[in-house]
């Protein structure tokens, strides 16, 4: 519960997630964003968050306890409607999309208020470096290392010929006009695939960087590509 989250924030130096990046999903937007360092056991079959295996806990835990350890920041993603928020931050990624299997949403996207284009297709995945080995990996996306600070735009399924994600500087202001729905609510925003919200035809979701990063400890010896291969 809150008293317990709180309690926890107020008193914890590190925060430690034995699970898969999963685990380590719920606590960075928990615990980590408030400013408190998050490490992860990885028990899952990935892990680009979580990466000290158990069999070597006794080896790189401890290293971490005695400050041996890479500092890796992260940002987050966020999105408003008429200038109200929506959603929490995304650490992975922020999702239009039509909420049912094969059908179209039609969407224009405009960066900076610059128009790029006008397309049908499934959805459209907005994707943070570290969103980029999930979701949007499935989805065709490129993988972005985490130094970097860029946003990928992958279209999902596109009726089109061009199917090229764009990529590009984080400090950009990301905006998507719902264009063709019939019904009032035939569009959905997923937040990191945790929450749904309906949109209805005509709203303009803005999307961009999160004020706030959350920090990741790694043991030295990470290794980025290893987790990629």
């Amino acid at each position: 519960n809150n008293f317990i989250r709180d309690r926890i924030i107020k008193q914890s130096d590190l925060i430690i997630a034995i699970g898969g990046d999963g685990t380590i999903l719920q606590c960075a937007k928990k615990f980590s964003i408030k400013g408190i360092p998050l490490v992860g056991i990885n028990l899952g079959s990935l892990g680009f968050l979580s990466d000290i295996a158990p069999k070597k806990i006794s080896i790189e835990l401890p290293q971490i306890l005695n400050n041996d350890f890479l500092i890796d920041k992260r940002f987050l993603l966020k999105a408003t409607i008429n200038s109200k928020p929506i959603g929490s931050p995304s650490l992975n990624e922020i999702v239009i999309h039509s909420g049912a299997i094969a059908r179209m949403i039609e969407y224009e996207l405009y960066i900076d208020d610059v128009f790029i284009n006008r397309q049908r297709a499934d959805g459209l995945i907005i994707t943070t470096p570290t969103g980029s080995t999930a979701y949007s990996l499935s989805g065709g996306g490129p993988i972005i290392h985490p130094s970097l600070d860029v946003v990928g735009i992958v279209p999902m399924f596109p009726h089109s010929l061009n199917n090229t994600p764009i990529l590009v500087n984080a400090t950009k202001n990301i905006k998507i006009k719902i264009c063709n729905n019939k019904k009032v609510n035939t569009a959905e925003i997923s937040f990191d695939s945790q929450e749904n919200i309906a949109l209805a035809k005509g709203t303009i979701i803005h999307i961009s960087k999160y004020s706030k990063k959350i920090t990741l400890l790694h043991p030295k010896e990470t290794d980025f590509f290893a987790g990629c291969r």
